[in-house]
């Protein structure tokens, strides 16, 4: 279980609309597999693809593109929800401290 996933509105010290929060919390956790999913995907292509030659960079350089291009839309999601829930990067790093300390 992530850090994310434990966090409760009391870790931000205030209360949230519970089904925001939630979506927020999910939004975060989509964001931050993707990510991995697209490093592992990026890193391991070129091993596929390296038969393929120039054909095979290309193809290469186009699926990073998409890998940034998805990052991009998954992040802007998690960015609004911050936005609507009125909670910036450092208020979360906080807020994942006093997660762990409490555990």
């Amino acid at each position: 279980m992530s850090a994310i996933e434990r966090l409760t509105p009391q870790d931000f010290g205030r209360e949230f609309d519970l089904a925001l929060f939630s979506e927020w919390k999910s939004a975060y956790n989509d964001a931050y597999m993707q990510g991995m999913l697209n490093f592992v995907i990026v890193i391991a292509a070129p091993l596929l693809i390296y038969l393929l030659g120039l054909l095979g960079v290309i193809l290469w350089f186009i699926l990073c593109i998409v890998c940034i291009i998805l990052i991009m839309k998954k992040n802007k999601k998690v960015n609004e929800l911050n936005a609507r829930l009125g909670i910036n990067k450092q208020e979360i790093l906080e807020a994942i401290r006093r997660c762990k300390q409490r555990k």
